[in-house]
């Protein structure tokens, strides 16, 4: 189960014209991350560095931030991107089909229900749990190698961002979009349940007798790939496809054999993880 710990602002990207005045020395300015171009500068930017750089930063605490650099450099910043996060003391090796089944709403949420096999492919990637739709890029990541007091961040990434209200409303209006995506997110679930449940059907026919001998050989496969998040994607496939046997002496029988398998994750699950992020984002907004 993922609770978090903190929820917040974690970089942001901001181009200013012309270059950085010499020898600046900001410790929020990530200068292996700063470019200049010919008429503007792009640098990236993490506010939580001018307190300890292990927590996630609030809104007021980013605003002050970069008024205080553009006090100090003489320039006006523009933000392009920001990362709104959330840290956790979970593991994400305890937590991927939670995860996952928490990208594939979002995914949904976002008008983008691609076919499995490309979609659980792309989600995950280098260790990564992420997802890219537009604009907006979404990833859980173990974070145990980085001085953050966290073991796992889940990060909201929206970038090319064209706006011309201030920093603080273009900060504001992204929270409140993505509080808005999670409102409600675990409902897609059964939308998302039966994509699976329709998609595996199919490659089982494909290739039960071919590839896979029995339907424990198939089912160890599609569960090793992570296709399997829920009971009701198991109990689904087994329908389709015409499986007499009962699903809890499937389900017994297949653990007793195959250890560490069918880690099923649920709807209160999700439900709970949500509502967290929420609640720790919206702490974050209100700060």
């Amino acid at each position: 189960m993922i609770m978090f710990e903190f929820g917040g602002i974690d970089t942001v990207e901001g181009r200013t014209e012309g270059s950085l005045p010499k020898g600046i020395n900001n410790p929020m300015i990530l200068l292996s991350k700063t470019t200049e171009l010919k008429n503007e500068t792009v640098m990236v930017l993490r506010p939580s560095n001018l307190k300890n750089g292990k927590e996630l930063s609030t809104l007021n605490e980013t605003v002050l931030a970069i008024a205080e650099l553009e006090e100090n450099t003489g320039k006006e910043i523009k933000l392009t991107r920001v990362d709104l996060s959330g840290d956790s003391l979970g593991k994400m090796i305890d937590n991927k089909n939670l995860i996952r089944m928490f990208l594939e709403c979002l995914s949904f949420r976002r008008g983008y229900c691609g076919e499995i096999f490309r979609t659980t492919k792309g989600i995950e990637k280098d260790g990564n749990l992420k997802i890219r739709t537009g604009r907006k890029k979404t990833t859980f990541y173990d974070c145990l190698d980085k001085d953050r007091r966290a073991n796992l961040r889940a990060e909201n990434q929206i970038t090319d961002i064209r706006s011309d209200k201030s920093n603080r409303e273009i900060l504001e209006n992204e929270f409140k979009k993505y509080l808005q995506e999670l409102k409600g997110l675990e409902l897609l679930i059964e939308k998302v349940e039966y994509k699976y449940i329709d998609e595996l059907t199919d490659l089982h026919h494909k290739t039960i007798g071919k590839k896979y001998r029995t339907f424990s050989e198939f089912v160890a496969f599609v569960d090793s790939q992570g296709y399997v998040m829920t009971s009701h994607i198991l109990r689904g496939l087994m329908k389709r496809v015409g499986i007499k046997t009962s699903y809890k002496n499937f389900t017994d029988s297949f653990k007793r054999t195959r250890k560490e398998t069918l880690n099923f994750t649920t709807k209160t699950e999700l439900k709970k993880m949500i509502k967290d992020l929420e609640k720790k984002l919206k702490i974050a907004l209100k700060n």
